[in-house]
């Protein structure tokens, strides 16, 4: 049976994410999801835990829900795309990648590609960051140099589809790339996951019907003042050397400190220590790796050899996938505690995504060590 590998944050899961599922179990696939567990690429805590957002996908037709390890699921978009990309590699059964976008055309998403490989793309985008703007900025910045259409194009889903795109084009990839637009019209409320996130204490009752599962456990703004506070903890010591982390720039750590210590939101926090160069979500992102200790260098070992990965939830369908998989150079477990037992380079690796998880269980209140739990 063939197998499509699903991307998603699902924070929370809505109708689109079921919609990108339903069409390619049009195909025949069978559904593998790979899930950013406790904190998303923007650094951000989830709204409901993994396990609820995994049992929720399983009953959407999703077969295998597998953790994106948070060394990738917490990355900036280049690296979360190969990272994800990555593994779908080790897997080593994968035979398509789906993904939502705006727009599904798949000749444009090479003649961009085609045009980042020429000289005067890198000229453009220096340029624009010798001009104090971030790299995201000048990225757009050139696109439209080129093609005024290009920048309009690349919104948020198409951003991430290009940079599954680019990531397989990079590994010599032999899986299919497969774009679905997104749908613009249906029987079912069509919100999307951050509209739900900012709104649902305004109307729960109308947004829950936007979910596909599980509406959101929690509030996002205590969860992030929460967050905040620990946060502030960190101007506390200032002899780490914040060089060690993703995110990093020369200025930036003394930018944060000061601001940690004037700020008593993480709103007022975010909006006041952003530049044109330092975006929100590159700072929150830096924040949460200095507070894990999670070093560039642990992202790019994960990266590169992570060769353990943790089951969620899956169907029978996904039963017989994990079984074919014991015969494959990946070993991936449904029991935490059997992590105890996986070599300890692995040990290592996994070591993250507990930390990572035990801080979004402070900030819910809940008992640590819930991954050994599964609950």
């Amino acid at each position: 049976m063939k197998n499509a590998l699903i991307v998603a944050e699902t924070n929370p899961l809505h109708h689109g994410h079921v919609y990108l599922i339903e069409q390619a179990k049009k195909e025949g696939y069978r559904i593998i999801i790979l899930m950013s567990g406790p904190f998303t690429q923007r650094g951000l805590p989830v709204i409901t835990d993994p396990f609820t957002r995994s049992q929720d996908l399983v009953k959407n037709g999703a077969d295998v829900v597998i953790t994106l390890p948070i060394q990738i699921a917490s990355s900036y978009g280049e690296m979360f795309s190969h990272g994800a990309m990555t593994v779908a590699e080790k897997l080593g059964s994968i035979d398509a990648v789906f993904c939502g976008t705006e727009w599904g055309n798949r000749d444009l998403f090479q003649q961009i590609y085609d045009y980042e490989k020429k000289p005067a793309f890198s000229q453009r985008v220096k340029k624009s960051l010798a001009q104090g703007k971030s790299f995201s900025t000048s990225y757009l910045a050139a696109l439209e140099a080129e093609n005024a259409l290009w920048k309009d194009l690349f919104q948020s889903n198409a951003i991430l589809a290009y940079g599954y795109f680019k990531a397989l084009k990079k590994l010599n990839s032999t899986i299919e790339f497969r774009p679905i637009e997104r749908v613009k019209e249906s029987d079912r409320p069509l919100v999307s996951a951050s509209y739900i996130r900012k709104n649902f204490h305004n109307n729960p009752q109308e947004l829950a019907k936007a979910c596909a599962g599980t509406p959101p456990q929690f509030s996002e703004d205590r969860l992030l003042e929460s967050l905040y506070l620990l946060y502030r903890t960190l101007s506390l010591d200032r002899s780490r050397d914040w060089s060690l982390y993703d995110g990093y720039e020369k200025g930036i750590d003394d930018r944060i400190l000061k601001s940690l210590g004037e700020f008593n939101s993480f709103e007022e926090f975010l909006e006041n220590t952003k530049t044109k160069r330092y975006s929100r979500w590159r700072i929150s992102r830096l924040l949460l790796h200095r507070f894990l200790n999670m070093t560039s260098i642990d992202v790019q070992d994960a990266v590169k050899n992570q060769s353990a990965f943790h089951v969620l939830a899956f169907s029978k369908q996904g039963r017989t996938f994990l079984k074919d998989m014991k015969e494959s150079d990946v070993t991936l477990f449904t029991n935490y505690k059997d992590a105890r037992k996986l070599s300890s380079q692995n040990q290592k690796f996994l070591l993250y995504e507990e930390k990572a998880m035990n801080l979004w269980s402070i900030l819910t209140y809940s008992s640590i060590n819930r991954l050994f739990k599964g609950r």
